[in-house]
């Protein structure tokens, strides 16, 4: 309908929008109001979100490995240019679906792992209703709204062949390889030291793990990515010298995590192609529920406490993997600082929690001075350092389990989507996706990174391909 609107008025539109142009220089010339320039930029980018929102899908694309993070008045901050043009992208998608309620019962938004998806976010609505502070929660609620709206279901809408796919990896490719080039030749001038990595990185991404973490991601979507293109072709030179610098650019992050991650994907690569998935994810989750019970019986956990004096941080990268495993490291320690607060607020509120957004607010009153450590002060107001743990004090049990049960439920699906596909380049595809999450998620086991720059949104993409992926394959076999 608006196509055609635009398609029977076009001579109306351009003179239109030219008259506007030139009222918004005239305003902004008398009146010395400069920000008046940028309207007629804004009405444009609105004008093709509703007209064919995925020009502007691409754009957020295209921009999003070399956004910022930029602290604006009150405490708040925001991702630039990204979270405009994702609130932007929000709106259109409400506004289609009003329009249309019809795309919300189709295949994609019917399917298990996006009803569950939905459950999660009505959980996170409950427990922001009773939040300690009210205003904190409703700040991440909606955060997290615009998050899922985007990059998860207004995903499933436009990556939904392979064709759109490749583009979308191309436009990720180009910008994250020149980010890691910038940021390796600033780090090339403190002599590519551990203790100058977030130098190097910051403004580009907050710090050297979620750059580490980032880069790592696109790890299988690389390896994946090479093989739609011949041997020896030009093409695949390219993504081949893409991956060398990628993996480069993984060893100077000094992210364990990004690491152990990148050394899992073969391992988990192995497990997909057995279909052990879902029993290893049991045993794993059996493991940790007895680890953690034991550690809260009789106050166990006092007997990991650290020495205060002897827990430092190290700026050589060899003495600090060496105080990793001797239990001197002063982050690791931390961790578990906050870990033992989190566990002891669980105590207090099992149900739904202090409430999303609140944790750094309310932890220090439940923490136990025997495992302070020199960064217990938290002035850069970081959480719990693993997502699973700080869903418990901030959501309560079943806010925890219930995103749990999704990461469950996507790992398995994703296994049997992978052995229903029925060529080489989808299995890729497939594996290239999970592989994706997979990173992901193991740096959320360290780390809080669901409503990360960069980090989530591409979670979130590999989720919704997943899914398509799935109904595609579906589909195939019911035609057949």
């Amino acid at each position: 309908m608006l196509k055609d609107f635009v398609q029977k008025y076009s001579t109306l539109i351009f003179f239109g929008y030219g008259f506007i142009v030139l009222i918004a220089l005239a305003f902004g010339l008398l009146f010395n109001q400069w920000a008046a320039f940028f309207a007629p930029v804004l009405l444009l980018f609105v004008a093709i979100g509703f007209y064919d929102f995925k020009w502007l899908y691409f754009l957020l694309i295209l921009v999003m490995p070399l956004s910022i993070e930029v602290s604006l008045p009150g405490g708040f901050s925001t991702d630039l240019p990204t979270e405009p043009i994702v609130i932007g992208l929000m709106l259109v998608f409400v506004f289609t679906a009003f329009l249309n309620p019809t795309i919300l019962k189709g295949d994609f938004f019917m399917h298990p792992i996006s009803i569950l998806l939905v459950i999660h976010f009505g959980w996170i609505l409950s427990s922001s209703i009773f939040s300690t502070d009210f205003v904190l929660s409703l700040k991440f609620l909606l955060s997290k709204f615009w998050y899922l709206s985007v990059f998860y279901f207004l995903t499933g809408l436009i990556i939904i062949n392979e064709r759109i796919l490749r583009a979308i990896i191309w436009i990720i490719f180009i910008p994250t390889i020149v980010g890691i080039v910038v940021i390796m030749e600033r780090h090339s001038n403190f002599g590519y030291l551990f203790e100058y990595i977030n130098k190097a990185v910051v403004p580009i991404y907050r710090n050297h793990v979620n750059y580490g973490v980032f880069i790592t991601m696109l790890v299988p979507l690389m390896v994946m990515g090479r093989f739609w293109y011949k041997k020896g072709s030009i093409i695949r030179l390219i993504w081949d010298l893409g991956i060398i610098i990628t993996l480069v650019g993984i060893y100077f992050t000094y992210t364990r995590g990004a690491w152990l991650a990148l050394l899992a994907c073969p391992i988990i690569y192995f497990i997909v192609k057995r279909e052990k998935m879902k029993q290893v994810l049991m045993v794993s989750a059996i493991s940790v529920t007895l680890f953690f019970g034991y550690l809260i019986s009789n106050q166990n956990y006092l007997r990991f406490a650290p020495n205060y004096e002897r827990t430092i941080y190290h700026a050589n990268l060899k003495d600090h993997l060496v105080s990793t495993f001797s239990g001197q490291d002063m982050s690791t320690m931390e961790r578990f600082y906050r870990w033992v607060a989190a566990f002891n607020m669980v105590g207090e509120k099992p149900l739904f929690g202090f409430g999303p957004n609140t944790f750094v607010k309310n932890y220090k009153s439940y923490t136990v001075n025997s495992f302070v450590t020199y960064i217990s002060r938290n002035e850069e107001n970081s959480t719990v350092h693993n997502y699973f743990i700080l869903l418990l004090a901030e959501q309560g049990i079943p806010g925890m389990l219930i995103f749990a049960f999704w990461v469950f439920v996507l790992l398995t699906y994703a296994e049997r989507i992978f052995h229903q596909q029925k060529t080489n380049k989808d299995k890729w595809i497939v594996m290239g996706a999970l592989l994706c999450a997979c990173v992901f998620l193991i740096n959320n086991l360290f780390s809080d990174l669901l409503e990360a720059n960069k980090l989530a949104p591409l979670f979130f993409i590999m989720a919704a391909i997943l899914v398509n992926w799935d109904i595609k394959s579906k589909q195939l076999l019911e035609a057949n």
